[in-house]
């Protein structure tokens, strides 16, 4: 019933796992799923985008997608099929909310749509697959400089590289040195692959948008005398963020894709 493509022994194949003792902690099956419903030896699930899918036993049938065989009890369905499409979640009768573009993981009613329909349509990302825009994947320093650079127009850079972590094949070459270019970072480290916080992120929009004054915000965890303390002003100000709650702005807290789309649509976007 697990669904994750294990097999062995005939029990083990059962569960999807392939062997004793049984699986006691959570595993992955399927991303996305807003329903799931058990039987005795199979199970069918519910995604996002209204598809229902199965896996497990289907010698009476029960899987719904056209096979019965006597011997998969034995031999099940190990990993999830897709049976129908645009169903609904059993017990309200609804309409699953709809998808935005072509992303099965992005959905209309996540804080983070209009944003993400933003950053595909203005070409500043088109995802990390055809069919998925990873929102809960943490963004990284290459990443919200490569998004900044083309929300701008994906300027040539005109100077020489000053990193000595950014070589030319890199998908963010450019993007780095336009950033040097104009004050968004300095030294001759990029550390690309570092995660992306939120003051980092308030303050790549600040400087882009020409570091401009703005009334002090109120924080806990917002020194007066930090750096980036007048671009979370600014952020405040323009509407960017309002904070995570009960007077903190977290400035360290790591940014996800969601995040830093939503960021980038509130402070360039609108």
């Amino acid at each position: 019933q697990l669904g994750n493509g294990g097999g062995g022994n005939a029990v083990g194949t059962l569960l999807g796992w392939g062997s004793f003792p049984a699986q006691t902690v959570p595993i992955q099956v399927m991303e996305n799923v807003v329903a799931v419903s058990c039987g005795i030896r199979h199970t069918v699930a519910i995604q996002a985008d209204g598809s229902l899918w199965a896996w497990g036993d289907s010698s009476s049938g029960q899987l719904g997608n056209g096979i019965m065989e006597a011997d998969s009890l034995r031999d099940p369905i190990q990993t999830p099929v897709k049976v129908l499409e645009e169903v609904a979640v059993p017990g309200n009768a609804q309409s699953l909310p709809a998808t935005v573009g072509t992303f099965t993981d992005v959905l209309e009613t996540d804080f983070f749509a209009a944003p993400v329909e933003w950053a595909v349509e203005n070409g500043v990302t088109s995802g990390t697959s055809a069919t998925t825009f990873s929102p809960g994947n943490t963004c990284t320093t290459a990443e919200i400089l490569t998004f900044l650079w083309r929300a701008s127009g994906s300027p040539a850079p005109e100077g020489a590289n000053p990193f000595s972590d950014v070589a030319e094949s890199d998908f963010s070459y450019q993007a780095a040195l336009w950033a040097y270019e104009n004050g968004l970072v300095s030294g001759t480290a990029l550390q690309g692959s570092a995660p992306c916080t939120r003051a980092d992120t308030v303050t790549y929009l600040w400087k882009l948008a020409g570091s401009p004054a703005a009334p002090a915000a109120s924080f806990t965890d917002v020194p007066a005398g930090a750096d980036y303390a007048p671009a979370v002003a600014w952020a405040v100000d323009q509407g960017v963020t309002s904070g995570t709650g009960e007077g903190s702005f977290s400035p360290d807290n790591t940014c996800t894709r969601g995040e830093i789309v939503t960021f980038l649509y509130r402070g360039l976007g609108q």
